[in-house]
């Protein structure tokens, strides 16, 4: 890297900053790196409470006014890093000289998104028809007009041909964030991340020709997941961890029943996280489950701390992520150095990525093909060892640096 060039990095008040940022500062110099925090909705940016020192004392511009800022001091900077690419950073985006190298280093919710574009891509049959709903009453406009009952024809009329109107306003306004969404992604120079089979999809479904370069934002060493004691060990209650937060992309619903079923008079637990996600969707699968599941349902709704979410972690005996497309990544992960089972949905290409590899999953169709007694049959010894000294190999502090090694040089 050029001695007086820099690179800024686009972020978000979010955690996952933090451990590659340790690591950039391992091979590159903390002082070559800006960063530009900005909030997709409101926020304070006094207390970014995700980002640590290390970041903050990096952070040169943020607020509402931080892409012009940062805009002003473009030439100072060879390189951007986009961590996470949303609709606010267009205009940002479309400003940047093209000599300065744009890396986008994908989250997964800013390819897989709108859901209205790509929603069979994300959801089962039962909630796709529930996000449609939901993105109606976000379409809908409340009609002004007074109902006249001496009239109803033409009330009838008239809002037949106001919603139509509205409807025709929706339909420009998607095409709009489309088009810049496309426009966002000609722009960027490289993609990063470590499944090339998300890459693979950007390429299909976006204009761009952006080159892959390998990177991930957390290795994983014998250190940094070492598995707690199961205090639990003996314990007759078994327990299944169901999805990972409260969205609709975990297609709680079509596995309510199945699950249902096959626990019915066990003493089987089904643990659902259900702390963040979606405000209107939390409440709505929550009753859901607890109709279906009844007293074996247990909510999550509570912020737990990392070393208590891990411990409940270590105390599941199997997980169901239902999810069509890459989420849930930490989860399953040490979930799988805990040795348990995980089941999800064989499109996903997180599942498709880490048994490519040789990893130990499972898919929804065994355990819907399985009775409850196979699928929560404990992996062996070597299965167990075998999963976690895959993952250590494929996500090494080594290949972590390494991948910021040449990043940085392009």
């Amino acid at each position: 890297m050029s001695a007086k060039m820099k690179v800024l990095q686009i972020i978000q008040d979010t955690p996952f900053i933090n451990d590659f940022f340790r690591i950039t500062c391992e091979v590159d110099k903390p002082e070559n790196h800006d960063f530009a925090v900005y909030f997709t909705n409101s926020g304070d940016f006094n207390k970014l409470i995700n980002l640590d020192e290390q970041v903050q004392a990096r952070t040169r511009y943020k607020g509402a006014n931080c892409f012009n800022e940062a805009l002003a001091n473009i030439r100072e900077y060879d390189k951007v890093f986009n961590h996470n690419l949303t609709y606010e950073m267009h205009e940002f985006l479309a400003s940047i000289p093209r000599d300065i190298k744009v890396v986008w280093f994908f989250f997964g919710s800013d390819y897989q998104h709108p859901e209205w574009k790509f929603g069979e891509m994300l959801y089962d049959e039962k909630s796709i028809k529930y996000a449609q709903q939901k993105q109606e009453k976000l379409d809908a406009i409340n009609s002004e007009v007074t109902y006249d009952p001496y009239n109803p024809k033409f009330l009838l009329s008239h809002y037949r041909k106001k919603a139509e109107f509205w409807r025709e306003v929706m339909r420009r306004e998607k095409r709009k964030y489309m088009e810049v969404k496309y426009r966002m992604t000609e722009r960027i120079d490289y993609i990063a991340g470590y499944n090339d089979l998300e890459y693979e999809f950007i390429r299909s479904n976006y204009p761009t020709r952006a080159i892959y370069l390998p990177s991930f934002y957390t290795h994983f060493t014998a250190e940094n997941t070492l598995v707690p004691t199961e205090e639990s060990a003996g314990r007759k209650e078994r327990s299944i961890l169901f999805g990972n937060c409260g969205v609709a992309g975990n297609n709680h619903e079509e596995l309510i029943d199945v699950i249902k079923d096959k626990i019915s008079g066990k003493s089987i637990k089904v643990k659902v996280p259900l702390s963040y996600g979606d405000p209107q969707y939390i409440p709505h699968i929550k009753k859901k489950l607890s109709a279906g599941l009844k007293s074996a349902f247990v909510p999550l709704d509570k912020y737990m701390s990392k070393p208590d979410y891990y411990s409940m972690l270590a105390q599941t005996d199997i997980a169901l992520m239902n999810h069509k497309v890459n989420q849930a990544g930490t989860n399953i992960f040490m979930l799988l150095f805990y040795g348990k089972k995980v089941f999800t949905q064989k499109c996903n290409v997180f599942y498709r990525f880490l048994t490519r590899q040789g990893i130990k999953m499972f898919t929804m169709d065994d355990f819907r093909a399985w009775p409850i007694e196979r699928s929560l049959e404990p992996l062996s010894k070597e299965e167990i060892e075998h999963n976690r000294k895959t993952i250590y190999s494929i996500f090494s502090k080594e290949k972590q640096q390494e991948n910021l090694k040449r990043i940085l040089s392009i």
